[in-house]
């Protein structure tokens, strides 16, 4: 099996990180273009002086994003790059980040209700992770990636271990899953709200499919359920921007199995003599195996963001037309569902509202999930009542 050895100098290519550089471009001039389609087609044209199609402020939107993703600080790569912009000069600016004696990548929280925040990750270190991850598998044929290379999970699974298996990846975002070409050994990666579509792909195509989920939770009776499709294995990983991968999960117990990398001392994770930055209460079986308690931050997972619930009643409550609201949240612990009761002021029409809402927190909080009312549903105690049926 011909895979790149965990010390082994990795000489990446500019095919290596070309899907990763087309998200990280889209995230770049995102504010600046809102269609992302058409920021990766115009990255990818070039003019008649070899210059993409995108416009001078893009240049510089993503020239910066690049470089700071990969750390870069030679300014004269980056001069390079805006003499004459387009996907091959970025990519160098990228090559020169990888092959840095101390390459570091920078990867940002989801950021869902604060500011995202920026984590530093060495390459090395990253490396280490993967190699670890590739314990659990034979070199697969094909990498199906269906999550976002510029996240950390997605550059692990989606970038660096096909690289170090020197094995293909492929971009299946814009793919329908159920005319996937599963190959003998085939890895899908992707997340929770993924599998939902899998019910429809044919048993030949998931016998040899290993399946990776990870950014959200996942209910332990839905991977059973993946598996008794027909899949070969489903695997959850579990962890954060800011501690990698920490454990994972599959078909054969709800309990994580802390990676191999890793170690338990004195109810603390450490890599070597760093303790990792849990972002959650965790509970030991054993000196490997955990569950997951709570987040420490008291947020909640909600379509795969970190949600501060209190934080986003807040932004509700200052939705013109609301006079009053509350937030109920169902099934905390895998698939949070939030439901808003909303106390109109009478000057603003139901529908208007309800589009006005949809606006400002449709991520968090659907249009179904949504009733209004002249006043808060209270008990005999004063105490906020359901007024789910």
């Amino acid at each position: 099996m011909m895979v790149i050895a965990m010390s082994e100098k990795i000489k990446w290519q500019r095919s290596d990180i070309e899907v990763l550089l087309l998200d990280l471009v889209s995230q770049a001039c995102k504010n600046n273009v809102e269609n992302t389609a058409l920021i990766k087609q115009h990255a990818q044209q070039t003019d008649a002086r070899n210059c993409w199609l995108l416009d001078s402020l893009s240049s510089y939107q993503a020239v910066a994003y690049v470089s700071d993703f990969f750390q870069v600080e030679d300014e004269s790569v980056l001069d390079e790059f805006l003499n004459a912009p387009n996907l091959e000069s970025l990519a160098n600016v990228a090559l020169v980040g990888l092959q840095q004696t101390s390459a570091k990548i920078k990867f940002y929280t989801s950021g869902s209700q604060s500011k995202p925040k920026a984590v530093i990750h060495e390459l090395s270190a990253l490396q280490e992770e993967a190699a670890a991850w590739q314990r659990l598998y034979q070199k697969p044929d094909t990498v199906y990636v269906a999550v976002p290379q510029h996240h950390i999970y997605g550059f692990i699974w989606g970038c660096l271990m096909p690289k170090l298996w020197q094995t293909e990846s492929v971009d299946i975002r814009s793919s329908l899953l159920h005319k996937l070409n599963s190959k003998n050994s085939s890895i899908l990666v992707t997340i929770p709200s993924f599998l939902s579509t899998m019910g429809l792909m044919k048993p030949e195509q998931l016998d040899k499919l290993n399946v990776v989920i990870s950014t959200a939770p996942c209910d332990f009776r839905d991977i059973r359920g993946l598996y008794a499709l027909g899949c070969n294995n489903v695997t959850q990983i579990y962890g954060a921007t800011e501690t990698g991968g920490v454990g994972y999960r599959n078909q054969n117990s709800p309990f994580y199995q802390l990676r191999t990398d890793l170690c338990l001392q004195h109810e603390q994770v450490f890599k070597h003599a760093s303790k990792l930055p849990l972002q959650d209460d965790l509970r030991f079986i054993d000196t490997e195996r955990f569950e997951v308690i709570k987040r420490k931050d008291g947020k909640i997972q909600v379509n795969g963001y970190n949600v501060d619930v209190s934080h986003l009643l807040e932004e509700l409550k200052r939705v013109e037309g609301v006079k009053d609201a509350v937030i109920r949240i169902e099934g905390v612990k895998t698939h949070a569902q939030l439901n808003a009761f909303v106390v109109t002021d009478g000057h603003v029409s139901n529908s208007s509202l309800l589009r006005s809402i949809t606006k400002e927190c449709g991520e968090f909080i659907f249009p179904q999930n949504v009733m209004f009312g002249d006043r808060i549903p209270r008990n005999e105690m004063g105490k906020v009542s359901s007024w789910l049926s």
